[in-house]
């Protein structure tokens, strides 16, 4: 344990300045320059019917040129519809648009009807994290874009 050191909560903007300074020479160790891993944002799509009516949603974020689609869900009564082949598509576009090289998503490992999906759409299991979110496996699936 170091002498003298207490672990606290800090705030994001502190934490953030921490990050800013310290992360510039391990990077330049590491990779040959001191750049900052830059997070691009939380991005969200609605997949609406009719006059507003959301039957699907999904939630991605971008950094350093991977796309990471956090969830996606359609409503029960309109899967197997093409909503969620909609809101992928659009996912992908927008990854391309904003200079991604690759794509990836976890999935649960009971998940059967997901991994179909994800694979007849392109993309390949890469790994499994075990007992993941809720001591639950995780499969992880990625997808390689061309510019």
């Amino acid at each position: 344990m170091a002498e003298g050191v207490q672990v606290l909560d800090i705030s994001r903007g502190t934490a953030q300045g921490f990050f800013e300074v310290e992360w510039r020479p391990v990077n330049q160790e590491l990779f040959g320059e001191p750049f900052l891993w830059v997070m691009q944002g939380e991005y969200h799509l609605g997949a609406m019917r009719g006059q507003g009516e959301l039957v699907g949603a999904a939630r991605y974020s971008i950094a350093e040129g991977v796309g990471y689609l956090r969830e996606l869900l359609v409503k029960q009564g309109e899967r197997s519809q093409g909503v969620g082949e909609q809101l992928l598509t659009r996912f992908e576009d927008d990854c391309r648009r904003r200079g991604c090289h690759k794509l990836f998503l976890d999935v649960a490992a009971v998940n059967g009807r997901a991994q179909v999906f994800y694979q007849r759409h392109g993309w390949e299991q890469e790994g499994l994290m075990r007992r993941h979110w809720r001591q639950v496996d995780f499969q992880t699936w990625v997808k390689w874009l061309q510019p």
